[in-house]
Parts: C-alpha cells; structure tokens; sequence
C-alpha cells in the first residue's frame, strides 16, 4: 500500500502543508505555559501506565546499536541548537545538585568507557587538525592506548600546581567558586560543628573561597579580631604536603596557623580539643 502523501512536501501540496500547520498547533497547545499534563502525579502510583515498567538493561543497549547502525544523531542540529538556547542561562537548583552527586557516588569509568569516549571524540572531529598538531607525543600515545590523561603519573601533581596559580587571581576564584557553589565537605562540617561547640561565633568556614591571603585560601578564620587561622588537613589529599609550607605562608601575613589533621581529629578528640584550646587562648 503507498500512503497518499508519499514523496509530497509542503511547498508541493497544500494538504501537507495545512496537515503540518495543525500538527505544530496542536503539540504546542500540549506544551502551552501553565497547562497540566493528564500524568502530573501519577509517577509512582499505581494509576500511572508505565508503573512497575522498567526498561532493562538489554533494551537499552539494543536501541543504542540500532541508532549507531542507521547513522542517525539523537537530535537534528536545529534541535540541538533549540536545546542549548533552552539552558543558556539556567541554574541547577541544589535539589538537583545533591540527586546528580547520589547517582554519581560510587560509580568509576572503566577503561574501556574511557577508551570509547575518546575514540568517539576522534571520529566526531573533537580534536581539531591543529590541536593535533600542537600535541606532544606522549599525548598522542596516551590517547591511542585509551589511557586518560589524569591517570597518568605525575599528572595529577601539575594539575594541582596549575590551580594554585590560577587561585592567585581573585577575580577568576570569585567566578569559579560561584559556578561550583563551594560547600564544606563532611570532615569540615563535623569540624565545624565541633569548633563552635568549644568557641561559639569565634571561627568561621571560610573555605568556600570567600576569603583568600596572598594567594590561598585557609578553612577556618577568627572573626572576632584575632589573627588566627585553622586548616584541617585530609589525610588523603593533603598525603604529600608539608603543613609548615601552610603556617609559614600565612605567618608573612601576620597570621597564626594551626594544622588539624583528619586522623587526629576522628580518633583523639581530646588532644585535637587540648590543641585547639591553647591555640585559641595564646
């Protein structure tokens, strides 16, 4: 059977071209601002079609390999476009911040993800001619393995002294830690909530980037006139570093230092609590 509008267009036929009108009017009545759709609280009842349905994994897979083999993109470029045009602009609301972190907790690339997303970089043409050009040769080696290049040895190093430079300009740490909306992990907030129950409005958390000397920006600052500053010290991430690197910095500012490392503060609260106190007090 050959449908009737087989090879018709809308500038050809008018028929098209009125059946595509009323299509675009009535998607867009569907979409209309401040109308409800027939499902809003229904996801999760018992009520809804699709309750219980899960799509497995096999399913998913499938539809992936059939839209690589038919060579399609998920979305035209004009679609593409109407998305990004959408976001432009828009703010991720905490709620959905704390439900993207919960969904990510736990989870690792493998190498082969990695290897498959750079590959696909390549083929996209992610990689101009010229930055091609412009890598060195042990780039181009890690890429072809499908090694990223943070797991390479020494790499995570010059990173690390690449943000300290860049924390050396005020303007750009005002506009990073907007974006990334700073927040004190859970070591810091247990410390926190420890520190204020020995000196109450004596310290602040300031390591959200909002208050920075020469340079660096310290975790915990008297706000009642003192010169004194707390840092508290993962023992993970703070493995390498020298803590008088740290007092020394800030002493050109006037500033007493007083390192807590993680380990000493969850396993001898009593002599963190005795450190604190002559800190505080001389």
């Amino acid at each position: 059977m050959v449908v009737w509008n087989k090879g018709l267009t809308k500038k050809t036929d008018s028929r098209v071209e009125r059946n595509a009108k009323n299509s675009t009017a009535t998607i867009k009545k569907q979409y209309e601002k401040g109308r409800i759709p027939w499902n809003k609280g229904l996801a999760g009842s018992e009520d809804y079609p699709l309750f219980g349905k899960k799509q497995t994994a096999e399913h998913i897979r499938k539809r992936i390999e059939a839209r690589k083999r038919s060579g399609k993109s998920w979305h035209s470029s004009d679609t593409k476009e109407k998305i990004g045009n959408f976001h432009k602009g828009k703010v991720i609301t905490e709620e959905i911040r704390e439900k993207m972190s919960r969904a990510g907790k736990g989870k690792k690339q493998s190498e082969e993800h990695i290897r498959n997303r750079i590959n696909s970089r390549r083929e996209k043409g992610w990689i101009s001619e010229e930055g091609k050009k412009n890598m060195s040769r042990a780039q181009k080696k890690t890429i072809e393995k499908g090694i990223h290049i943070s797991q390479k040895p020494g790499i995570r190093e010059v990173r690390r002294q690449q943000m300290l430079r860049q924390y050396q300009d005020l303007e750009w740490t005002n506009r990073w830690s907007k974006a990334c909306k700073v927040k004190p992990n859970k070591l810091e907030t247990a410390f926190d909530e420890f520190l204020q129950g020995l000196f109450p409005d004596e310290y602040r958390y300031v390591g959200d980037f909002q208050y920075f000397i020469g340079g660096r920006n310290p975790d915990f600052a008297n706000i009642n006139g003192q010169k004194k500053l707390i840092e508290v010290y993962g023992d993970y991430w703070h493995e390498n570093d020298d803590p008088q690197d740290r007092i020394d910095h800030f002493k050109q500012y006037g500033f007493k230092t007083l390192i807590v490392w993680e380990s000493d503060f969850l396993n001898d609260r009593s002599w963190v609590k005795e450190s604190l106190m002559d800190f505080h007090s001389n």
